[in-house]
């Protein structure tokens, strides 16, 4: 069970939204889905190689939520830092976690 004290970030959500044309149409932007008030886990840290240059360390984000309309490939945001969903958890009751990595500001 979510424990509501732990809730201390407010966080945006963002869809995305694509072009007209239905399954090919490209990404315009992201759309707010609204607010919603989040826990920040602890960050985790996983090494991979990188091809060609050795070890990459790859750091992701889980975040944890109430229950709402939520999928991978969108974004959350939490004042002027961005987070991309990679994967939604929703096996325990009451309660998402979302696997998240930070986006690049520069692109």
């Amino acid at each position: 069970m979510i424990r509501a004290a732990r809730l201390r970030h407010r966080i945006e959500i963002l869809r995305p939204s694509y072009g007209e044309d239905v399954g090919f149409g490209g990404l315009e932007g992201y759309a707010s889905e609204g607010m919603a008030w989040a826990e920040f886990l602890r960050p985790r840290f996983t090494q991979s190689d990188a091809m060609g240059s050795g070890v990459a360390t790859e750091i992701t984000q889980g975040i944890r939520i109430r229950p709402r309309p939520i999928e991978k490939g969108w974004k959350v945001r939490r004042g002027d830092e961005e987070f991309h969903v990679l994967h939604v958890d929703d096996s325990t009751a009451g309660e998402i976690i979302l696997t998240t990595k930070g986006v690049d500001p520069g692109g």
